[in-house]
């Protein structure tokens, strides 16, 4: 692990550990989503969701068309959409602070463990797949996402082999 990865590896081990969360599988996902980037961003175009834009651009003293755009980014590590930061995981804070190690692992995680309870599933390809688009649809028999779910399972597995040797 370089430096980067071994700082996000201490986090991500602290919040795993308080969501009983599989550490390579976040990891992988990290990997996935930012390559290990804090300050990855991607505007979302497909994304219609917007969780009370004017609420939240009052509390953070923003105009309601920054909250607005902000709310259609994937921001930080884990690439976590500002309207998902907003509902179901309550962040009321500035969304850009999400680019912060601590706080986008603590509300990737967050959104893990969210997802867990809300399908019912601990098959960390169901998790993944759901992390990715929304749900773990599957059609003929295959993840609607399964290009994503394959590369999450060859990245876990990295990650497993990779924290055995630590």
């Amino acid at each position: 692990m370089n430096n980067i990865e071994k700082r996000i590896h201490e986090v991500v081990k602290e919040e795993c550990k308080d969501k009983d969360l599989c550490i390579s599988s976040v990891m992988a996902i990290v990997e996935i989503e930012s390559a290990f980037d804090p300050w990855a961003a991607r505007k979302e175009p497909v994304n219609r969701w917007l969780f009370r834009p004017g609420q939240y651009a009052r509390k953070n003293h923003i105009t309601i068309a920054t909250e607005t755009e902000l709310q259609h980014f994937s921001l930080g590590l884990m690439q976590i959409m500002g309207s998902t930061a907003r509902s179901p995981l309550n962040y009321d804070g500035n969304l850009l602070k999400l680019l912060n190690i601590g706080i986008n692992l603590h509300y990737g995680t967050k959104y893990l463990s969210w997802i867990r309870k809300r399908f019912k599933i601990n098959d960390w390809e169901a998790i993944a797949s759901a992390f990715n688009a929304g749900s773990p649809r599957m059609v003929n028999g295959r993840y609607s996402n399964q290009s994503y779910v394959d590369k999450f399972k060859s990245a876990r597995l990295r990650w497993d082999q990779e924290l055995k040797g630590s």
